[in-house]
């Protein structure tokens, strides 16, 4: 909560129907996957219960109504979120995040007055000293899962598995070696003896 930045991961991924997303590791993912990875970043979020103009349901928080996920979102966002952080630190302020094309999934960012998290773990309160401690459980047992809510860590094979597509055998399955090599070229040898 404290720190420069917001802590956020994030990294190169494809996206093929069939596979999911999967982890860009090199040339060979991005020719399996028909073009260049994409790069995300991730975090983990605890989304209040509000209003329709965005206010702090009182009640709804008070029934301990909250919900913590991750999200992985695009350069777009990270651009938007960026300069916000720049002026209201987002350990001091929570974002407002109001969907302004639910098609095309943009979003606004704005910054509140405060950090409601923060209120929590500075409060004299016992109560909300809990309901901290309850978001922050959550939020590092997602925290410690992001990398695989980005994307899968797949080998070529494996991806080639799910999509349906054989993958390349070798010439032997491991049982025959130079032997069989020579007994081919024996048959061969027959063949053309006859």
């Amino acid at each position: 909560m404290d720190s420069e930045t917001p802590r956020v991961g994030g990294g190169k991924r494809h996206y093929v129907n069939g596979v999911g997303y999967f982890w860009d590791k090199g040339p060979e993912f991005a020719k399996i996957a028909g073009g260049p990875a994409k790069k995300v970043g991730s975090t983990v979020l605890v989304v209040w219960p509000s209003d329709a103009t965005g206010t702090l349901d009182k009640a709804r928080f008070a029934a301990g109504e909250f919900e913590v996920l991750p999200w992985v979102f695009g350069q777009d966002k990270y651009a938007a979120i960026e300069p916000v952080h720049r002026e209201f630190h987002l350990g001091s302020h929570d974002l407002m995040v109001q969907c302004v094309d639910a098609q095309y999934q943009k979003m606004t960012f704005s910054p509140c007055r405060e950090n409601l998290l923060r209120k929590l773990i500075d409060s004299s309160k016992e109560s909300n000293n809990e309901i901290a401690t309850t978001i922050l459980e959550q939020v590092n047992d997602f925290a410690a899962n992001l990398s695989a809510t980005i994307a899968s860590d797949l080998t070529l094979d494996q991806i080639r598995e799910r999509m349906g597509v054989g993958t390349p055998t070798p010439l032997s399955d491991g049982g025959g070696g130079a032997v069989a090599s020579e007994d081919i070229d024996g048959m061969l040898d027959d063949l053309l003896d006859t």
